[in-house]
């Protein structure tokens, strides 16, 4: 450990302060989400178990602290990411310098890196868990050590990742996958790699076993289920029409993630529209690429379609989960399995003798200024986080004002009903992050009531759901208006009752 910080020391410091320059404004200032006030004020250990991440709120309290710390949880979060991408780095053998910054840019100001930081309370686990993932492949992938010390400590690797956040998994397969693609790159010979694909192969699939094990435990021994959200209980082997609505829904999240909001062309041209108009040209560049260094090339057939097949993988390995759910729903902090189109370009750089100037300054220029745009489009994203936490303050505080007119008890009963219905502001990130939004957070009784108790100082308590169905079919209920109006918040048999917009 020791000797790889001693010799990674110069790329170890320039990725952590990178991370922390491009989001230094969330590390440094309070934006919370719907997510802080139901799990961050406060981090539960067995907060995410219902969604198969047994090890997230252990490695939560581990990496930061049982509170939401911003300052502590992002210095620990571009740690984990510097160790992350710098074994990421050398497993794909990554020596030019000019290279080595130029995937350091692309990857901090990556849209996925600025998604899991929307949510601090658990970024150190979410990043700790990615930082686990890149280190098993890294053991599998080296031919010094013992094999099955290799194998045991890469399983147990890949277990803890899938019990933190389970969508590194997939992208820990597109890592040894390129790793194999640029192998053959560079000599073409598939004989040489049988050692690191049964390493690869044996730690892998163990790993998913003894996640599948633990995890079964866990959900008996807390005598708690699955939840449904994100499909995570509905995860099956999925039949042949279920494979044609998986590609469907992948292909539609690819194009929303490298195209963001095409809507931006009816504005004319655009900060926005900068997006994809880089994106586009990086396609084309990659194709340039793959015809020139790998159609062209002198490889035997057999190598051409591994090398090329690898490349069309990106697509169903980046969005796996919608072959196993029909349910599931891709945030952007999931996508990181599409940094590859953008890291095939610094493999090409690397390890193929490119020897049109013009084609590398082209390529070097186009990764650096879609970094240049991916980090105003983070701050962009942090400047919504700022609006929604003002709206929800101020919001909070006038209902609370209104609630504590009717009544003079230290601690009251309070029965918020409905949900809030908002319509976003005109500033937009491109693409969307997830998380980020310039709307009120606290949208339901459990956001508000905690939001009050938290934040500003009340002492409520929650209205029981079926004293909450007799107050909805009372006459008094029904003839209150909507919130802000005056007539929103009313006792009704001893309980401070507001209306909301959304009713069910």
């Amino acid at each position: 450990m020791i000797k790889f910080c001693r010799d990674n020391q110069k790329l170890l410091i320039v990725t952590f302060f990178s991370t922390i320059f491009v989001h230094l404004i969330k590390i440094v200032n309070y934006y919370p989400t719907w997510d802080s006030v139901i799990y961050g004020i406060v981090k539960p250990i067995d907060g995410m178990i219902v969604t198969g991440r047994w090890f997230s709120g252990i490695l939560a309290y581990l990496t930061s602290s049982p509170y939401d710390l911003q300052w502590v949880e992002g210095v620990f979060s571009a740690l984990f990411i510097s160790f992350a991408l710098v074994l990421f780095l050398k497993i794909f053998d990554i020596r030019n310098t000019k290279y080595q910054y130029i995937s350091v840019a692309t990857f901090v100001t990556l849209p996925c890196v600025s998604a899991t930081l929307v949510y601090p309370n658990w970024a150190p686990a979410y990043t700790c868990a990615l930082l686990f993932s890149v280190l098993a492949i890294y053991l599998c992938v080296q031919q010094k050590y013992n094999r099955p010390v290799v194998i045991i400590l890469s399983a147990v690797l890949f277990t803890l990742s899938l019990g933190t956040y389970q969508a590194y998994y997939t992208f820990a397969f597109l890592i040894f996958l390129f790793y194999i693609f640029t192998r053959l790159l560079n000599n073409g010979k598939i004989s040489d790699l049988k050692s690191t694909v049964i390493n690869f192969i044996v730690s892998f699939f163990s790993g998913a076993v003894l996640y599948w094990i633990i995890n079964k435990i866990v959900i008996v021994a807390t005598k708690t289920e699955l939840t449904d959200y994100q499909g995570v209980s509905s995860v099956h082997f999925p039949g042949i029409d279920e494979i044609g609505h998986a590609f469907i829904n992948s292909i539609n999240s690819f194009f929303s993630f490298f195209m963001g909001r095409l809507t931006v062309v009816q504005e004319g041209i655009s900060f926005l529209l900068l997006y994809p108009m880089i994106n586009i040209i990086i396609f084309i560049l990659l194709l340039i690429c793959v015809v020139k260094y790998i159609v062209m090339k002198n490889f035997s057939v057999p190598v051409k379609v591994i090398m090329l097949f690898t490349i069309i993988l990106i697509l169903p390995l980046g969005y796996a989960f919608y072959f196993a759910s029909p349910e599931v729903i891709y945030h952007r902090l999931m996508e990181f399995g599409n940094y590859f189109i953008y890291f095939l370009l610094i493999i090409f750089l690397q390890h193929c003798s490119i020897k049109t100037k013009k084609l590398k300054q082209v390529i070097i220029l186009s990764l650096a200024f879609l970094s240049l745009y991916n980090f105003f489009n983070a701050n962009i994203a942090y400047y919504q986080l700022s609006i929604s936490y003002e709206k929800t303050y101020f919001q909070n505080i006038e209902m609370a004002s209104k609630i504590d007119e009717l009544s003079d008890d230290e601690i009251k009963t309070v029965a918020v009903i409905g949900e809030f219905q908002y319509i976003e502001d005109d500033l937009s990130a491109n693409p969307k992050i997830t998380g980020a939004t310039t709307s009120v957070f606290t949208f339901s009784q459990e956001h508000i009531i905690r939001f009050a108790n938290y934040y500003l100082g009340r002492s409520y308590i929650a209205c029981s759901e079926d004293k909450i169905e007799n107050i909805k079919n009372s006459a008094e209920f029904k003839s209150m208006k909507n919130f802000p109006s005056k007539s929103s918040v009313r006792v009704i048999d001893d309980v401070v009752v507001v209306k909301l917009d959304k009713l069910e």
